[in-house]
């Protein structure tokens, strides 16, 4: 680790300096935030594939790339030695904030028995790609063994190649594994879903009285949280949610074919809307269609509604398109749904036809290209006042990154705090599967950027503490999470005290052992 530290800044300047640091974070925020709506908006669009697989996994991690880039691109030899460490605290402090103080908050925010929470196995699948993403980390321990420039630019050279293979291979694999990508677009769903406070399967009972006729003034109630425009219509996007919040499998809560043909024709034509009135005359008349369903889950009880989840359909290599009546075909499984398709079809991937989907990409695609302009502009100052900052408060340039950045790249933490929230496991389960992929991309696509920019530039290795410390929780959290689906209370306190750790570890190996 470097320390471009020298004593001496003035308190005026130190203020100013951090101001700074405050100021152009935001901004890559906001820019990272904007890419990211941009990346989920085309997962909603382009099937699963090569484009999802490859580069939409590469986009989660673009912002954390471009500060690595511009760290260490500019300037001299001498200026890219010092400021590279600002991308590896990027990189270290992305990976690390993510395993920890994310991980050990989402267990916090799900837990309900003040004892344990439960995931899904194919979580635990997810974290052992993770700890496997985490081998080009242990390749490069090797170069504290070598002397000679030669060996050293060799070693990094195969790291560099193990990296990106990996990162090519994840992405592969994803193809012939696409319940991943399922889970992905899930996700997407299910914030999209809280993002509009729309109700789920709990709340749906309340939409019948006692004597189990239609509550009108909860169809109002209704009606005006779908409203996130306060516009008094129902846009064909707030429908969509509607559709997204009620998360029923295996219950039939059919309704007629006129009904369904109508409310199919409102969430494809992006320019149709739907009043308070058509909208609580459609609900009522469905609600009286399901009203036995419904009044039987009423009796249910919670209990048995939430061991109601979703499946897992490109497990099992199908689509179902949401109120259709027909087969994807895209799936290959060569079955139809029935003429009267429940209102839900709840799986990892709800496909709602979407009107006009080249121009929707293109919309989504120029947002996600807007968003990673403006994170690239605002990096070149981040990094510049991060140094700035490290020189006036001697912190190491390394240990200011490896905090402040993580929260500019990574505008979802936010979103996944509240899913993990709902204090649903299938909930908790998807996010822990999006941070793996966020750490798996870190560990392979992101560190391939760092190697590479190293190599082409002959910097001198510096950086083994701080590539040891991000393997060492990468391992033992990729460990726990691998063969284990219930995580007690402790784990997440031992995940919080591990970040601080961390940092502290990276500076005892380089400060005090010279382990560099």
């Amino acid at each position: 680790m470097a320390s471009s530290a020298v004593a001496g800044g003035s308190a005026e300047s130190l203020l100013e300096s951090f101001f700074l640091v405050l100021v152009y974070g935001f901004v890559m925020f906001r820019g990272s935030k904007l890419a990211n709506e941009g990346r989920q908006a085309l997962l909603k669009i382009f099937t699963p594939g090569i484009t999802s697989a490859m580069f939409l996994s590469l986009a989660s991690s673009l912002p954390t790339a471009i500060v690595i880039l511009v760290s260490g691109l500019r300037g001299s030899k001498s200026s890219a030695q010092d400021q590279i460490f600002i991308g590896m605290g990027s990189l270290a402090g992305s990976t690390i904030m993510l395993l920890t103080l994310l991980w050990g908050s989402c267990i916090i925010a799900h837990i309900k028995n003040g004892y344990a929470v439960k995931t899904d196995s194919e979580v635990s699948h997810t974290a052992r790609i993770m700890i496997i993403s985490a081998l080009p980390f242990i390749i490069v321990q090797l170069l504290l063994v070598l002397r000679r420039n030669i060996q050293v630019r060799l070693l990094i050279l195969i790291s560099m190649i193990v990296s990106m293979a990996l990162f090519i291979s994840y992405g592969l694999y994803q193809i012939f594994s696409p319940w991943i990508q399922g889970r992905r677009l899930a996700f997407v769903h299910h914030n999209d879903v809280i993002s509009l406070g729309i109700p789920g399967v709990h709340g749906l009972d309340r939409l019948l009285s006692d004597s189990g006729e239609p509550n009108v003034e909860a169809l109002h109630k209704l009606f005006k949280a779908l409203d996130s425009d306060s516009d008094g219509l129902l846009s064909a996007a707030e429908l969509r949610a509607l559709i997204l919040g009620v998360q029923f499998e295996e219950i039939d809560l059919g309704i007629d074919e006129p009904l369904r043909k109508h409310l199919k024709d409102k969430i494809v034509d992006e320019n149709s809307k739907m009043d308070k009135d058509e909208f609580i005359s459609f609900m009522s008349k469905w609600l009286e269609d399901s009203r036995h369903s419904l009044l039987n889950l009423k009796r249910l009880g919670d209990g048995v509604i939430a061991a109601i989840k979703f499946k897992h359909l490109l497990l099992h290599r199908r689509r179902i398109t949401l109120l259709s009546g027909q087969s994807d075909g895209a799936g290959g499984s060569g079955h139809s749904t029935t003429t009267h398709s429940p209102l839900i079809q709840s799986r990892d991937e709800v496909v709602i036809p979407i009107k006009n989907p080249i121009s929707r990409a293109t919309v989504a695609a120029l947002k996600l290209l807007w968003g990673a302009l403006i994170v690239a502009a605002s990096a070149y100052p981040l990094v510049d006042v991060v140094d700035n900052f490290s020189a006036e408060s001697s912190i190491p340039s390394f240990s200011v990154s490896f905090v402040v950045t993580p929260l500019a790249c990574y505008s979802w933490i936010w979103s996944a705090l509240l899913l993990a929230g709902k204090k649903k496991t299938r909930m908790l389960s998807l996010t822990f599967s999006e941070i793996y992929e966020a750490v798996t991309v870190n560990n392979t696509f992101c560190f391939a950027v760092f190697l590479a920019i190293v190599y082409a530039r002959d910097l001198t290795w510096k950086f083994s503490s701080e590539a040891l410390v991000t393997l060492v929780v990468t391992i033992l959290v990729g460990l726990i999470a691998g063969f284990k689906t219930d995580f007690p209370l402790w784990t997440s306190i031992s995940a919080y005290v591990l970040y601080p750790l961390s940092l502290a570890l990276a500076y005892l190996l380089s400060y005090v052992l010279g382990f560099s």
